[in-house]
C-alpha cells in the first residue's frame, strides 16, 4: 500500500511538473504576479477596514514575501519598477494638487513657529535615538529626514469627512500647525532627497565624493523651484486667468471629456520634471510643484480624481511590493534587533512631534488664545504619519546611493512601516478623543455656556420647554453663506436682561441677497432687516444642545450664525 501511494503521489507530481512546463514561459511569473497583487490588495483591505490604519505595511510584506520566492517574475523586475516610479510620480503629483496654499493666509505667527518646530523636533530626536544605537551622524541626519516627511494633500483627503470635519476643519489652531508641519517637512524631504545625489559615495555608480556646493546647489535649486511653483500657481489663478482656467475645467469635466485637462496637467508635470532634473534637483520634487500650480483651480482636482481615483492606488501598490518589497534584506524581517530598533526610532520622531504639537500651548508664543488639550496634541503628531510612500522613497533614495548603512536602511524602514501601520488608527483615536472631550463639555448641566461675543448667550433651560429646527439656507462654507437656525419660541419666561421673540412666533432671518467675504458675516441692522452692512462677528454654534436655547439680550441685534 505504501509503494502504491508513493507512486501514486510520484505521478501527480510528474503531472503537475508537466502542467506547469506546457505553459508559455510568460504565463507562470504573470500569475505569479497576479497573485502578489491579489495578496497586496487583500493585505490592504484587511488594514484598512480590521483597524483603520495604512495598506502600506501589508503591500511591503507581500512583496517581501513573493517577489524573493518568485524567480520567474525577476525579468519583469526592471519593469515593474519603472511603473513602481511612474505611481510614485503621480501619487507626488496629486499631493501637491491637494496641498491647499490658500490656508496660509489664516495662519498665525505661533502656529507657523510651532509648525516649523514640530517636524525639527521630531528629525532631531530621531538622529539622536539613531545614535544611540551606533549610526553616525551623517546617516542619522538622512535617515531622519526621510523619517519625517509626511504628505499634507494626501492626509486632509483621506481624513476629510471623517477625521477633520468632526474635529474642526484646519482653520482652527490644530488645523494650523498640521498643515504647517505636514508642508514644511515634505519640503524638507523632497529637498533631502536631491541632495543626497551629491553626497552619494557609491563610485559604482559613477557619483564622485561630495563638497560644500555639491550640497548647496541642489538645496537652492530645490527652494526655487518651489518659490517658482508657487509664483506660477498665483500667477494662474489671478482674476481673470482662473476665471477662465476653472470655466474651461469644469466644463469639461461635466461634459466628459475631464481627460484633457488631465493631460495638459501631466504635459506641464513632465516639463517640470525634466526641469528639475536638468538643474540637479530631483524629479520628484518636479511632479510635486507642477500638483502645486495647479492646486487653485477648483475643477482641476475634480478632473483629476474623476479620471485617475482608480490609478494611481494601485500604481502605488506596484511600487511598494514590487520595488520596495523585493528589494529588502531578509535579515530586515528576522532579526528582532532591527525591529526593535525601529520601533524605538519611530516611537522617538512621533513623539517629536506630539511633543512639538503641545508647545503650542506655551506661554512665550504668544498669540495662542485657546491652550491645547491632549486630544488636540496628539492629532498634530499622527496626522503627519497617514501615508508614508514620500519618505519610504527617500529612504530608498538615499539607501541606492550608499548614505545609510544597512542596520539603520533596516530600523528607519521599521519605523517608517509602524508610523504607516499605526499613525491613521491614532489619528482617529485623537479625534473620537477630541469629540467626547467636547460633548462632555457641552453637555454638563453646571456649566453656563457663554459665546465668545457678548450680544448672544446660551443659557440652560428645562427639556421640555425648547424646540429646535435647522433649516439649511444657501450652500454653507463653499460659497460663505450660512446654515441659519430657525428657533422656536420657548415657553418660559425668559430671565432678564433676555427677551423673547415677540407673539409666539419662529425667528427665522431672511435669505441672504449677498455674500459677506471672509471673515465677516452679514450683520442685520436695527431699523432694517436686510444685508447691507458687513460685521466681523465671530461664529455662532453650530448646534445648541438639548436643554438649551438661543435667547437675545435687550436693545441688541441678531446676527445670523456663520460658518465662517
Amino acid at each position: 500500500g505504501k509503494f502504491r501511494y508513493d507512486r501514486r503521489g510520484m505521478a501527480s507530481h510528474a503531472v503537475l511538473d508537466n502542467a506547469w512546463s506546457s505553459l508559455p514561459p510568460t504565463i507562470l511569473p504573470m500569475l505569479k504576479l497576479i497573485g502578489m497583487l491579489g495578496l497586496v490588495r487583500a493585505w490592504g483591505l484587511f488594514l484598512h477596514l480590521g483597524s483603520t490604519g495604512s495598506g502600506i505595511f501589508g503591500e511591503v510584506c507581500a512583496g517581501f514575501i513573493m517577489g524573493p520566492n518568485s524567480q520567474n517574475v525577476a525579468p519583469y523586475q526592471e519593469g515593474l519598477r519603472g511603473i513602481g516610479l511612474l505611481g510614485i510620480f503621480l501619487a507626488a503629483f496629486e499631493d501637491g494638487l491637494y496641498t491647499d496654499l490658500e490656508f496660509f493666509q489664516f495662519v498665525t505667527l505661533p502656529s507657523f513657529l510651532v509648525g516649523t518646530i514640530a517636524p525639527a523636533l521630531s528629525v532631531g530626536l530621531g538622529i539622536v535615538a539613531l545614535n544611540a544605537v551606533g549610526i553616525g551622524w551623517i546617516e542619522a541626519s538622512c535617515a531622519c529626514v526621510a523619517l519625517a516627511a509626511a504628505v499634507p494633500g494626501r492626509a486632509r483627503v483621506r481624513w476629510d469627512r471623517k477625521g477633520w470635519q468632526a474635529c474642526g476643519v484646519l482653520r482652527d489652531q490644530v488645523g494650523q500647525v498640521i498643515s504647517v508641519s505636514t508642508c514644511i517637512s515634505t519640503f524638507v524631504a523632497l529637498t533631502t532627497v536631491s541632495v543626497v545625489k551629491g553626497m552619494a559615495k557609491n563610485e559604482n555608480l559613477g557619483y564622485r565624493s561630495w563638497g560644500v556646493w555639491d550640497l548647496l546647489q541642489p538645496a537652492i535649486v530645490s527652494i526655487g523651484l518651489i518659490v517658482i511653483s508657487v509664483f506660477l500657481r498665483l500667477a494662474i489663478t489671478s482674476a481673470d486667468a482662473g476665471r477662465l482656467l476653472s470655466q474651461i475645467s469644469g466644463k469639461t469635466t461635466r461634459s466628459g471629456m475631464g481627460g484633457s485637462f488631465v493631460v495638459l496637467m501631466l504635459a506641464v508635470a513632465v516639463g517640470m520634471i525634466i526641469f528639475a532634473e536638468t538643474l540637479r534637483s530631483t524629479s520628484i520634487l518636479g511632479a510635486y510643484c507642477a500638483g502645486i500650480v495647479f492646486s487653485g483651480i477648483p475643477g482641476a482636482r475634480v478632473g483629476w480624481e474623476h479620471n485617475t481615483r482608480n490609478i494611481v492606488p494601485w500604481l502605488l501598490k506596484v511600487y511598494l511590493a514590487c520595488t520596495v518589497g523585493f528589494t529588502i534584506p531578509k535579515r530586515t524581517w528576522v532579526w528582532k534587533e532591527d525591529a526593535l530598533a525601529g520601533f524605538f526610532v519611530g516611537v522617538v520622531a512621533l513623539f517629536g512631534k506630539v511633543l512639538g504639537g503641545a508647545m503650542a500651548s506655551l506661554p512665550f508664543l504668544g498669540g495662542v488664545e485657546v491652550p491645547l488639550r491632549v486630544a488636540q496634541s496628539l492629532q498634530i503628531g499622527t496626522a503627519m504619519s497617514v501615508h508614508g510612500h514620500i519618505g519610504i522613497f527617500a529612504l530608498t533614495q538615499i539607501s541606492v546611493r550608499g548614505l545609510v548603512e544597512q542596520v539603520s536602511d533596516s530600523a528607519v524602514l521599521w519605523g517608517l512601516l509602524y508610523g504607516s501601520l499605526l499613525g491613521p488608527a491614532m489619528f482617529e483615536a485623537a479625534c473620537q478623543l477630541e469629540i467626547k472631550t467636547a460633548e462632555m463639555q457641552n453637555t454638563d448641566p453646571e456649566r453656563e455656556l457663554d459665546l465668545p461675543y457678548p450680544a448672544v448667550a446660551v443659557k440652560e433651560l428645562p427639556h421640555e420647554t425648547i424646540a429646535l429646527e435647522s433649516v439649511e439656507v444657501g450652500t454653507p462654507a463653499k460659497d460663505m453663506r450660512a446654515n441659519v437656525l430657525k428657533y422656536q419660541r420657548v415657553a418660559e419666561p425668559a430671565p432678564s436682561p433676555y427677551i423673547q421673540v415677540p407673539n409666539n412666533q419662529p425667528y427665522a432671518p431672511p435669505e441672504y441677497t449677498d455674500v459677506a467675504p471672509a471673515p465677516y458675516a452679514p450683520y442685520v441692522t436695527n431699523g432694517t432687516p436686510s444685508y447691507n452692512e458687513y460685521a466681523a462677528a465671530p461664529q455662532y454654534p453650530q448646534n445648541v444642545p438639548a436643554g438649551y436655547a438661543l435667547v437675545v439680550p435687550n436693545m441688541e441685534s441678531l446676527e445670523p450664525p456663520s460658518t465662517m
